[in-house]
């Protein structure tokens, strides 16, 4: 009903848009005037940031993207040329809640300056999700000046229904920014951002069906760092990870024993590598595993942080990573679940042995 209820004011906003449009086209108000050859000089951190302002602001902004896809925006180290092109910016929008950990002091002085925003503080904090997945605002303390707490979990694009408060913001920063030019291409933006709206939407309702074929035992979503809270809470799943929310964050012998001990306890069959990262830590989990008799495989790669060549938008990737989670919880391979296991030797057991044989050579 809620969903339903939001369609219909999107279909009335798109409505009376078009009126104002039309009203505006025909009167003489005009000092200002809808421009077409002057696009705003926009950068964004991220190419999910980027591809959502890309999608508001069409022909109206160029927007150029500093973090391209394939890259970890945790690990990024900014250039020379970052800097400059950040200064140049007719405006930056990036993601925020510390994922572009080496440019937050420069993003913190630009948003100061007023031009810079983070997509983070365009969505209510009540939807806010802590490094410990719960809600943030449901603590009072820690929380910064732009109004985001400082241990929020910055992953928010997995949920593509909050993002609607983040595009419809876009919407209004972007016209802003044109008023301050003379110019007025206020309706078209909004009419771009409700349009995109509808479809994220839809994605949403796509990606709902495909969940509820899934009981409650299955969804279970196991990776390597803990980047998918904000999925798993707008999809009913529980998240399992080796490290914090940060791939930055280092996971030792005890948060890959206790992994375990939660993926055998749940039957948890497939657990799932990220873009951002290695695999090393999830390769450890299924060795530690199988050694205490309960197999598991990998249900496929996850874009966590940033897009990819293949999945170059961010519809696509929300979509991607839909269909890779589903489908392998639903038809996991072959081999997986209990086996009779030779004798339990915990990872620390083997290391010890290592050193033992070390020791004797």
């Amino acid at each position: 009903m809620l969903l339903f209820n939001f369609r219909r004011r999107l279909l009335y906003m798109r409505k009376q848009l078009v009126l104002l449009l039309l009203l505006f086209s025909l009167s003489n108000v005009s000092a200002l005037q809808v421009n077409q050859e002057a696009p705003l000089n926009i950068l964004a951190t991220t190419a999910i940031v980027g591809d959502i302002v890309k999608e508001i602001g069409g022909d109206l902004v160029d927007v150029s993207i500093l973090i391209g896809p394939g890259v970890d925006p945790h690990d990024y180290e900014p250039s020379v040329d970052d800097g400059i092109a950040l200064q140049n910016a007719d405006f930056v929008f990036f993601s925020g809640g510390g994922l572009e950990e080496r440019l937050d002091d420069t993003l913190e002085l630009l948003e100061e300056q007023g031009n810079a925003i983070s997509f983070l503080e365009l969505i209510p904090e009540e939807f806010h999700i802590d490094g410990d997945g719960a809600h943030s605002h449901e603590e009072d303390d820690h929380t910064d000046e732009g109004g985001a707490h400082s241990g929020d979990d910055p992953h928010f694009w997995h949920d593509p229904v909050i993002m609607r408060f983040a595009i419809d913001e876009v919407a209004h920063v972007l016209t802003d920014l044109d008023l301050d030019r003379g110019l007025s291409n206020g309706g078209t933006y909004l009419l771009q951002g409700a349009q995109y709206t509808e479809e994220l939407l839809e994605l949403h309702a796509s990606i709902e069906e495909q969940v509820n074929l899934l009981n409650e035992t299955q969804r279970f979503l196991v990776t390597e760092h803990q980047s998918f809270s904000y999925w798993a809470q707008r999809y009913g799943f529980e998240t399992l990870s080796l490290e914090g929310i940060s791939t930055s964050d280092d996971a030792g012998i005890a948060e890959i024993e206790e992994l375990a001990s939660e993926i055998i306890e749940h039957e948890i069959q497939v657990i799932f590598t990220e873009s951002s990262g290695t695999p090393d830590g999830i390769e450890a989990v299924m060795r530690e595993t199988e050694a205490r008799g309960w197999k598991i495989a990998i249900g496929g790669q996850l874009l966590s942080g940033t897009l990819d060549e293949t999945h170059s938008t961010y519809l696509a990737m929300m979509e991607y990573n839909a269909n890779v989670i589903t489908s392998s919880i639903l038809s996991p391979p072959e081999g997986v679940g209990s086996f009779e296991a030779p004798v339990h030797l915990p990872i620390a057991g083997f290391l010890l042995m290592a050193i033992i044989r070390r020791r004797t050579t």
